[in-house]
């Protein structure tokens, strides 16, 4: 038997070890295309679910596409509100972004359910030429700036099935208004009786402080604060004055208002008020107001008339829509219930 020489055993050892090697990749890029497959099935099979239905609002159903949408958005706005130190509560935030689009849902459908009485629908011809004409607007205004508009979709976590059906939810919502506002006998249109409104105690003018509770701020120290201003005007500091050096409301702290249009607790205690008279300190999500009520300047109201009447025909419409909302119960399916919060993507 030949002995093989030392330079002779080094090759054949090499050779042994660049076999395994590439046995190894091989088995590497197996393993490596085995996945990206199982990830692309994953992947087709999620797609697929689109399609299915994700909440039922009374007879309604809305498909999974539209609950991502909204499920993503939120997620996008409200994880710095849930995320402290580099760590996210996402028990607690999957918990509140979920309660905001069953929410948004049941107003959408509030607004499909009360057109439904009115002969309307998402695709009733008006609604969707409406929605058809915004939609080509936006696909040309895409491609005149250069944007691609299904990447925009897709941005926004919107497929464009999803992008048709909420473009014709908002021109539905808009055709109702219209027909509800001239039919006049379930929202005002008659301005006379618009204007005896108006001149009643139901529309009020006001002023007031506000305190804002900012980031980081001691809220306790805050309402120290709007007592201290409270104080202030009690011995006699003239209230514009108050508002000029402490309020953070955005302009100047007058207002005219109607039910339906504020907070509750900051309607509550204004429309408690005879004119002339100050309210306490009044708690509010976001800080505490002082609020002074004031004489109507007639005036002002016949000089703003039109505005007036399309507010007060738009809180009306939105109080109606709401009571409808509140009606309708939605529910998640067994899908989007199972689904982790890591896993709506």
């Amino acid at each position: 038997m030949k002995i093989k020489t030392f330079d002779e055993n080094r090759k054949l050892f090499i050779k042994k070890i660049i076999a395994v090697i590439l046995l190894l990749m091989i088995v590497a890029i197996a393993v490596v295309l085995v996945i990206l497959t199982i990830n692309k099935q994953k992947e087709e099979e999620y797609l697929k679910t689109y399609g299915m239905t994700a909440i039922t609002v009374g007879e309604h159903e809305a498909t999974y596409d539209m609950y991502r949408c909204y499920y993503l958005n939120y997620r996008d706005e409200l994880l710095p509100d849930y995320t402290v130190n580099g760590v996210t509560d996402t028990v607690a935030l999957d918990r509140e972004i979920r309660m905001r689009v069953l929410n948004d849902f049941r107003n959408i459908f509030a607004i499909v359910s009360l057109a439904g009485e009115h002969g309307l629908s998402v695709t009733s011809s008006e609604v969707t030429a409406i929605a058809d004409t915004f939609i080509e607007e936006m696909k040309v205004f895409c491609k005149d700036n250069k944007m691609d508009f299904d990447k925009k979709l897709s941005e926004g976590y919107m497929t464009e099935q999803a992008f048709v059906f909420f473009q014709r939810a908002m021109a539905l919502k808009e055709v109702l208004f219209t027909t509800l506002t001239e039919k006049g006998s379930i929202i005002e249109n008659d301005d006379a009786k618009i204007r005896e409104f108006l001149h009643s105690d139901d529309f009020i003018r006001i002023k007031s402080v506000f305190v804002e509770n900012d980031d980081g701020e001691d809220v306790e120290a805050n309402r120290a604060l709007a007592t201290e201003v409270l104080e202030k005007y009690k011995s006699g500091i003239e209230f514009d004055k108050l508002i000029g050096q402490y309020s953070e409301e955005i302009p100047g702290g007058e207002a005219y208002i109607m039910h339906g249009e504020r907070e509750g607790a900051f309607e509550t205690a204004a429309f408690s008020l005879d004119v002339g008279e100050v309210s306490g300190v009044v708690e509010s999500t976001d800080g505490f107001y002082i609020i002074v009520r004031l004489e109507k300047d007639d005036a002002y109201l016949e000089n703003y008339f039109a505005e007036l009447k399309a507010s007060y025909q738009d809180i009306a419409f939105n109080r109606i829509i709401k009571q409808r909302a509140d009606m309708l119960v939605a529910t998640e399916s067994d899908y989007v219930r199972s689904l982790s919060y890591e896993e709506i993507k």
